[in-house]
């Protein structure tokens, strides 16, 4: 009995599954340092670092369909992924001091300090009720 080794890739295709396992071989092929860290620039003397943080999900299935056969529907599947890059900061590099400084993301404190704002005046309102 032979076995042909194309096998598992016809398996994949007919399943619909392939196109989800070239998009996380692309993202595995793709992880790079050079991802994270971009490309040096000088500024005014001083040799900046960009810095991201790279995200990557995704999911997928497939399957067979017995009450569909007689339509001639018989595979299904489907797939998602999405990637979210975000800056971190720069590392500042000037003569032999290097240091790291961060960006910061407004919306988020701008969301926190809202919640703090909020929560303090649930506090006083009960402590006025009282």
């Amino acid at each position: 009995m032979s076995e042909n080794p194309n096998n598992g890739e016809q398996n994949a295709e007919k399943s619909g599954s392939q196109p989800f396992t070239n998009f996380v071989e692309t993202i595995l092929k793709n992880k790079e340092v050079s991802s994270v860290y971009g490309e040096p620039v000088t500024v005014e003397g001083k040799k900046v670092i960009p810095v991201a943080k790279i995200r990557a999900a995704g999911g997928g299935g497939g399957g067979n369909s017995r009450i569909s056969q007689a339509a001639g529907h018989t595979n299904g599947g489907g797939g998602g992924g999405g990637l979210s890059v975000r800056p971190v900061g720069v590392y500042e590099i000037e003569g032999d001091k290097t240091r790291f400084l961060p960006a910061y993301d407004l919306n988020f404190i701008v969301l926190i300090l809202s919640f703090l704002t909020f929560g303090m005046a649930l506090i006083f309102k009960r402590l006025l009720k009282k």
